[in-house]
């Protein structure tokens, strides 16, 4: 979601539906987190500079995939790189079906699980490294507004393209196809790209939005930590939880998210980072 009118009129509409945050670190002891906390996205004309020159490529289209919109019985695993996927790998083998969004690509191959779909959304060229490990037998889902390199780095594997819907660029710039809404982070629109591919029932591992003891992530990650801030859930002595107001973000993205698509999609989440108690804190089903 982008920081405007529209994103904060949302979120207040569903304010009763989410979660309380509160800050427990010296900036701010005891005050409520804002709701719908926004990221800086990366400038405008560089997305609308990816997608068109994604536009001479060849690649397929997730919308004309032939499993799309077509419903399933069974349910999908969806992985992102958070500190407690390191000890859900016997649970998630139990999946027939994996989708892993970004960075959690080479650290879940390298495990000896065989996606069926990659997620990538970052539009940064940096984020092909998360491709090195990039196999047969897996579609990348690839947004439009992804850099040229992550394209280089998938050239001998099946991508299939989709376009990110986007308040900064102009519908036309996606020349007739159908966009996909979604939050700002690759897990938020592989939900969405799940409900597409017509999984209705969920099982999302690695979400933790908070960090480990000594990890942010169950692989070394090479970007820098942002700040730390600490956050209770529920009340001011709710279970508290290390953080990062990015991370802050997608949790709420994520409870917005999964209230605005209550009917049609069951979301599971597994783990006990700030993610699940958010959830188990409303009491809704978890489990």
């Amino acid at each position: 979601m982008t920081n405007n009118n529209d994103a904060a009129a949302a979120f207040a509409a569903a304010a009763p539906y989410l979660p309380k945050l509160y800050r427990l670190d010296d900036a701010a002891a005891g005050a409520e987190a804002p709701l719908g906390h926004t990221i800086a996205e990366s400038d405008p004309s560089w997305r609308i500079a990816n997608i068109r020159a994604m536009f001479g490529r060849t690649h397929a289209r997730l919308h004309l995939l032939p499993e799309y919109r077509k419903p399933k019985e069974s349910p999908l695993a969806i992985v992102a790189g958070g500190p407690s996927l390191e000890s859900e790998f016997t649970r998630l083998r139990s999946f027939d079906t994996v989708m892993v969004c970004g960075s959690a690509h080479d650290y879940l191959v390298g495990r000896g699980i065989r996606p069926r779909y990659a997620v990538l959304f970052d539009p940064a060229p940096a984020a092909a490294e998360y491709l090195t490990r990039a196999i047969d037998g897996t579609t990348y889902l690839v947004a439009s507004s992804c850099a040229g390199e992550i394209f280089d780095a998938l050239r001998f594997r099946a991508v299939a393209v989709w376009h990110a819907m986007d308040q900064e660029i102009p519908e036309a710039e996606y020349r007739g196809e159908p966009s996909v809404e979604g939050g700002g982070f690759a897990l938020l629109r592989g939900i969405v790209l799940g409900l597409l591919l017509g999984y209705r029932v969920q099982h999302i591992f690695g979400a933790d939005c908070s960090y480990g003891p000594i990890r942010t992530h169950a692989y070394a990650s090479y970007d820098p930590p942002p700040a730390r801030i600490r956050l209770a859930v529920g009340a001011p002595d709710g279970p508290a939880f290390d953080t990062s107001l990015l991370l802050m973000a997608q949790a709420q993205q994520f409870a917005f998210h999964r209230h605005h698509f209550r009917s049609l999609l069951r979301t599971i989440v597994h783990g006990e980072g700030l993610l699940a108690a958010m959830i188990n804190s409303q009491g809704k089903e978890n489990a």
